[in-house]
């Protein structure tokens, strides 16, 4: 979905949900020593109208380990949610033990710019460091602000009235 939006010339805006599926491919445990978001640059919102299209509630999620990151602020700030849905502070590693799945989201939020960010996330393996960077692209991952975009909810599949479509159609062309 990302890749098709990229190719139309839309962008995630005012929130970017990437999630992660970590998983130990060694016959070791795999401690997950800190994950971090880093602002690769903050420009200026693009001109001209916004649609922000919401979807309504999905199915369950699992939800095992949570990192939010508010962009505007400078450094970006972080919050950790644990397994338990408990807000934390401060980071705790955790282990990821062979064959098992960990999922860890990562939402950042950022109305005053557009910004290109990554996930860096620091691995200890066997006693040695690794660090992994996601997306593996210089660009990174695209948020973008706006203070007033025209928002639209669908309430599924197939429920796109003709009212909707105008009113899409209006604000892109």
């Amino acid at each position: 979905m990302r890749a098709w939006a990229g190719n139309h010339a839309s962008y995630d805006l005012g929130h970017t949900t990437v999630g992660l599926l970590l998983q130990s491919s060694q016959p070791l445990a795999v401690a997950v020593d800190s994950v971090k978001v880093t602002v690769l640059s903050a420009s200026p919102p693009p001109s001209g109208q916004h649609l922000a299209f919401c979807q309504g509630p999905g199915g369950a999620s699992m939800y095992v380990r949570g990192l939010y990151v508010d962009l505007d602020a400078s450094p970006p700030r972080t919050y950790y949610v644990d397994d338990a849905g408990e807000e934390q502070k401060q980071w705790e590693p955790f282990q990821v033990l062979p064959g098992e799945s960990v999922m860890l989201y990562v939402r950042a939020e950022g109305m005053n710019a557009d910004y290109r960010w990554l996930v860096t996330i620091r691995l200890v393996i066997d006693g040695k460091v690794a660090v992994v960077s996601v997306p593996d692209t210089a660009k990174g991952f695209r948020t973008v602000g706006a203070t007033d975009p025209v928002t639209v909810e669908s309430g599924g599949r197939g429920t796109w009235s003709p009212e909707l479509r105008a009113l899409i159609k209006s604000a892109l062309w």
